[in-house]
């Protein structure tokens, strides 16, 4: 067996010297011209491969099989199969293998062993080296198992030989977790070692992937080991381990690592564990967490946790949290708003008792500093409820007075209280027709900001501020206005890919669609917003076949010849 296993290795490293080879000799074939392409491609291919796809059939020769390579598996994964498989289909035997094993991981993903296990046995091309992860999964999707064994033990095997040097961390940690499906403790030990050891390498830490790996050392060795490579881990990423020893139910070696992150805790990191509670159904767990967080965290995880009971028409165990854990006037006011604002529509009678219970808490602050912004609150939520009416069964009297109200007490305000007060006050004038309005309280917003900045606000604050306005002004539908702020913003050098993100959304939302095209950029298609698709929905939508080509012609051409930096398109 070790001379077997000796061969197998050498082939494999041959295997592996080959596909680089190949691949290097391939990217040096490509002009910069068609590098520049490439590099298109793989940025469209992330959001809308089927743009992606009609760039790389406009390439030639190398060029159009690389592209092939990038944007097939992509295809599949956003669910064009045909086109997918058509893309792999034009791969030399030479340029397939590591497509299609990308493929083969995304079908069983999907569920669809059996498309998969038909594609590999039409594909005419064998898997790279790593792809015995994938071999392996099918055939227990199959239903193959001592078929995978046979070929997860000659993987482990390469393993105690030549090192775990021959899997990616991915692959080592799936590998992982099927040794030790099949009580293969010492080689599931050996892999996922060898993921640990590569984290960081790449100058990366994805608190995803770190969280995946500490959950395989959980299985294998338990709590103990969870908490003794938590010490070797930065202070913010300490959470992930935390989010492993929460989740199987260790609270307090949990609680302990969070505490050691600190003010260096992830903003999303509480948020992460109550869902983690609420997903497995342990309400109890959730209430651990509340109990343990700051006071303003944990109104928010505790309205997070009342949402999650009113989903389930559970108002008696919101009632009851609502007795025992809210103790001041103001959040009592701020809760029970925000429980009537979100469950209008679905619990009127309940929501309309929220509201009234706020209102007699509301008199418990009469004469007190803060009074004013909490009969704002009160005043919006009444507002809120009239948007959700239509225009005839509003109450256009209640509507008057309490905006008379509102501008009466926003005359109280201070410049960093009128930015959340004003900005929630022009999204209901908006929902209640009274568009011009809206967008006057925002320009009057705006300049309070210019004349009179937050003192506590330093450069960068008063342009998120600004940012913020901006947003608004979008949320509205009224985007010239947001789109002078970004020009002026840019011009300070506080560029923001949302906003211009945002304002291409609006173009698109409201069919100004060459707008939308003259738009794009690269730094607003990396963001995490997908653009294309709603923009080529748009464009497949036209009426006119005329103007549908037009706009599709200048999209195409607009995503072949721009996009990049110079430094990226040479």
């Amino acid at each position: 067996m070790e001379v077997y296993a000796g061969m197998v290795i050498g082939v494999a490293v041959l295997a592996i010297y080959l596909f680089y080879r190949h691949r290097k000799a391939l990217a040096l074939r490509l002009t910069p011209q068609e590098s520049a392409q490439i590099n298109r491609v793989t940025l469209v291919a992330m959001s809308e491969p089927l743009l992606a796809l009609e760039i790389a059939q406009r390439l030639d020769g190398p060029a159009r099989q690389r592209a092939m390579q990038i944007v097939a598996p992509e295809l599949i994964k956003a669910g064009h199969r045909s086109a997918g498989e058509q893309a792999l289909a034009e791969l030399s035997k030479a340029n397939k293998s590591e497509p299609l094993k990308t493929i083969l991981e995304v079908m069983l993903q999907q569920g669809e062993s059996q498309a998969a296990k038909t594609l590999l046995q039409n594909a005419n091309a064998q898997l790279p080296i790593d792809g015995h992860v994938v071999s392996i999964q099918l055939d227990l999707a199959n239903g193959k198992e001592q078929e995978a064994l046979k070929l997860l033990k000659l993987l482990s095997e390469m393993q105690e030989v030549a090192g775990a040097y021959t899997l990616s961390r991915a692959h080592s940690l799936e590998v992982a977790r099927l040794q030790r499906r099949f009580n293969m403790n010492k080689a599931a030990a050996l892999s996922i070692a060898w993921a640990w050891s590569t984290l960081g390498a790449d100058g990366e830490l994805s608190w995803d992937e770190l969280r995946a790996i500490l959950q395989e050392f959980f299985q294998q060795d338990g709590s103990v080991r969870v908490i003794e490579l938590a010490e070797q881990l930065p202070a913010p990423y300490k959470t992930s381990a935390a989010s492993v020893l929460f989740e199987a139910g260790e609270l307090e070696p949990a609680f302990a690592l969070l505490s050691e992150s600190g003010s260096d805790i992830p903003v999303d990191t509480y948020d992460k564990l109550l869902n983690i509670a609420l997903n497995a159904n342990q309400p109890d767990k959730a209430l651990r967490l509340i109990d343990f967080v700051a006071t303003h965290a944990a109104d928010e995880l505790l309205l997070s946790l009342m949402q999650w009971h009113l989903q389930r028409g559970e108002t008696a165990a919101v009632d009851a949290l609502l007795q025992k854990r809210v103790q001041s006037p103001e959040q009592h006011i701020e809760l029970r708003l925000r429980l009537f604002t979100y469950n209008h529509e679905q619990q009127p009678s309940w929501s309309a008792a929220q509201l009234q219970q706020a209102e007699r808490h509301l008199k418990q602050l009469r004469g007190k500093e803060h009074e004013g912004w909490y009969h704002l609150l009160t005043l919006e939520a009444r507002l809120q409820a009239q948007t959700q009416l239509s225009a005839p069964r509003r109450d256009q009297t209640l509507i008057r007075t309490s905006l008379e109200q509102i501008t009466r007490f926003n005359s109280q305000l201070s410049t960093s209280d009128k930015l959340p007060r004003y900005s929630a006050q022009a999204k209901l004038l908006h929902a209640l027709g009274q568009n011009t309005a809206a967008g006057k309280l925002l320009d009057e917003l705006v300049q309070q900001l210019k004349d009179h900045p937050n003192e506590d606000d330093d450069e960068y604050g008063h342009q998120l501020n600004l940012e913020d306005v901006a947003h608004t002004y979008l949320s509205i539908d009224q985007h010239l206005p947001a789109i002078a702020l970004r020009d002026e913003l840019n011009t300070q050098g506080a560029c923001s890919h949302e906003l211009s993100q945002g304002i291409v959304l609006n173009h698109i939302r409201h069919q100004r669609l060459t707008d939308a095209i003259d738009a794009l950029d690269c730094s607003i298609l990396i963001g995490g917003r997908n653009l294309l698709t709603p923009l080529r929905q748009a464009i497949e939508q036209q009426q006119a076949p005329a103007r549908a080509r037009k706009l599709h012609e200048k999209l195409l051409h607009t995503l072949s010849n721009g996009l990049l930096p110079p430094q990226a398109a040479g």
